[in-house]
């Protein structure tokens, strides 16, 4: 990946943002924001790059038009149900950043629990795969900030949870 001077990026594997300074053949130098310099590994950095609300709203226009005419397809128990994996957001070809995936994917959730209430279906079943929870927990903890909402584990895949069943208290329910 070739950057240079000025270029806004992330070390691989840790928060934050880092602005190049310098550029040398085996290090380059970066400097966070609160001023201090670091010298890395070239192949360590990504690109950081904003994510538009208009890309967004292409992408639920497209993922609208493939699930036939916007309707949402129901699960084998009657439950409406979203797989948030993300290879069922995108196209394949995304270059999509991870964190621009998480954010599409929570993105997704909330206007999908949305849908869910303005449908006034009392239950739902979100599909965020087992790994390593990370998805489950933040959306745990959006739901926790919300009146209305109950989470359960829903799906054993060789001990592991892949799915939760969102219950809505449809009297008290708050939208995102």
């Amino acid at each position: 990946m070739e950057f240079k001077i000025g270029d806004i990026v992330s070390i691989l594997h840790q928060v934050g943002k880092y602005t190049i300074l310098e550029i040398n053949q085996t290090k380059i130098t970066i400097e966070d924001e609160h001023g201090f310099a670091y010298k890395i590994d070239s192949s360590a950095l990504v690109p950081q790059r904003a994510i538009s609300v208009l890309d967004l709203e292409s992408f639920q226009k497209d993922k609208e038009i493939s699930t036939r005419k916007g309707q949402i397809p129901k699960s084998k128990n009657d439950y409406f149900e979203i797989d948030l994996h993300i290879e069922s957001l995108t196209k394949k070809d995304s270059n999509l950043s991870a964190h621009e995936k998480f954010l599409l994917q929570l993105t997704s959730f909330k206007k999908f629990a949305n849908e869910m209430i303005d449908k006034r279906q009392k239950k739902f079943r979100i599909v965020h795969g087992a790994g390593e929870g990370k998805l489950k927990n933040e959306i745990r903890g959006i739901l926790s900030t919300k009146k209305g909402f109950t989470m359960h584990d829903d799906q054993y895949s060789y001990g592991r949870v892949g799915a939760s069943l969102i219950e809505i208290k449809l009297s008290v329910a708050e939208k995102f």
